[in-house]
């Protein structure tokens, strides 16, 4: 049983770790080509992720396998998308549209995420 949960709590962390480095990493990206240059801009951007990804990533593996799994992925989107814009207009004044920025950054980083997985179905399944 201590050996079945430790192996789950390291896979819960790898997961943890590879979808918040796909996340900053393609948001970063998308910030970069929506010409956020500011070294604090991209500090905020890199934060904003590390404090609403977690949140997504373990609420949305508690619905794994259920009926609500799409739904409720899309209202975690939704969140993170609310509390990232919020905390962009706050703290970052030279981003004239923080909850376009927000939908879009979010909307990059899901299909990096979704093309990144389909391709390592494709190379080892």
């Amino acid at each position: 049983m201590l050996i079945e949960y430790d192996h789950r709590l390291i896979e819960l962390l790898i997961i943890f770790a590879y979808c918040l480095t796909v996340t900053v990493s393609t948001e970063l990206i998308f910030a970069l080509m929506c010409c956020l240059r500011s070294r604090d801009d991209l500090k905020l951007v890199a934060l904003a992720n590390v404090l609403t990804n977690p949140w997504v990533v373990f609420a949305n593996a508690l619905l794994a396998d259920t009926n609500l799994q799409e739904l409720g992925l899309i209202a975690l989107e939704a969140a993170a998308i609310a509390c990232e814009a919020y905390i962009y207009h706050k703290y970052c004044p030279t981003l004239k549209h923080p909850i376009g920025f927000s939908i879009g950054a979010n909307a990059f980083s899901l299909a990096s995420g979704y093309l990144i997985a389909y391709l390592y179905y494709l190379s080892f399944c």
